[in-house]
């Protein structure tokens, strides 16, 4: 999977107006927090770009601010307590639906796709955001519609992101539906399909709900890495058969929201048990 779009570029006038010694210490941060363990200041500095002496002595500051902890053994660095506690302050802050809202919102305007946020219940996904796009419009979703767990897009996600015991009465339940065009499909390939949708990070279907419509949906990981919303999309079928960037532009918007929630990148989901 491709990196998260690149952050705005800022413009020349507040570069000038900004501190750059907190814009250099900010850097440090980024770099012990995207290692996920222990670093050293030779890998600091490397990581970063800023000469180790330089580096050291912004780790000293922040030791003092309690922001980084040095290991007295080993000499390696970590982020400290004040790091913490900022850190969930600001997921605190942050409203996941709500950020997942603005990125389908600016999907749904630049594609000219329906898009839409679901969260998981005890009757298995629901629709909490929807929005249509500049014209395109599907009669058969909106708020509240209950997606099937075979049968869409946002239920394949949630198959695949949720532990098996969390979906088995309602998986039980679909199969058992006579009218169901998955009524046949067997605990075996329900696996693979739950595999596939893991390794690949999205699921796609194409006649969602209406003929020649695809609907492409990609889960929101939080903190812990446990699956927080899926957004989706859905529209008419691209011509190109080699290139998707409605896709690339859905996965990378859901990359986007997953860091700001403080999910590290790499890191594999956890099933949500």
């Amino acid at each position: 999977m491709s990196a998260s779009p690149a952050a705005p570029a800022v413009p020349a006038a507040d570069r000038r107006q900004s501190v750059q010694s907190i814009e250099v210490g900010l850097r440090l941060l980024d770099v012990m927090a995207d290692a996920g363990m222990p670093l050293a200041l030779k890998d600091i500095s490397q990581r970063s770009g800023i000469p180790p002496s330089q580096a050291h002595r912004y780790l000293r500051s922040f030791i003092n601010g309690r922001m980084v902890m040095q290991d007295p053994a080993s000499g390696r660095y970590v982020l400290g307590p004040m790091a913490i506690r900022v850190g969930l302050a600001a997921l605190h802050q942050l409203d996941g639906i709500e950020a997942c809202d603005i990125a389908v919102r600016e999907l749904a305007l630049t594609w000219d796709y329906a898009g839409g946020v679901a969260v998981w219940t005890e009757r298995g996904p629901i629709m909490v955001r929807w929005h249509q796009g500049n014209s395109f419009f599907i009669p058969a979703v909106g708020l509240g519609t209950t997606f099937p767990l075979l049968g869409s897009a946002v239920g394949r996600v949630f198959l695949a992101c949720l532990a098996p015991t969390r979906t088995a009465e309602l998986l039980e339940n679909e199969l058992r539906q006579p009218v169901s065009r998955f009524a046949e499909t067997t605990p075996a390939e329900v696996g693979v399909l739950r595999n596939q949708v893991r390794e690949q990070g999205y699921s796609q279907i194409v006649d969602h709900f209406t003929p020649l419509i695809r609907g492409i949906a990609a889960p929101v990981f939080d903190l812990q890495g446990h699956v927080q919303a899926v957004i989706s999309i859905a529209g008419r079928i691209p011509p190109s058969k080699t290139e998707d960037p409605i896709r690339d532009d859905l996965l990378a918007r859901a990359r986007a929201v997953s860091n700001d929630l403080g999910y590290a990148p790499g890191r594999p989901p956890s099933l949500d048990a």
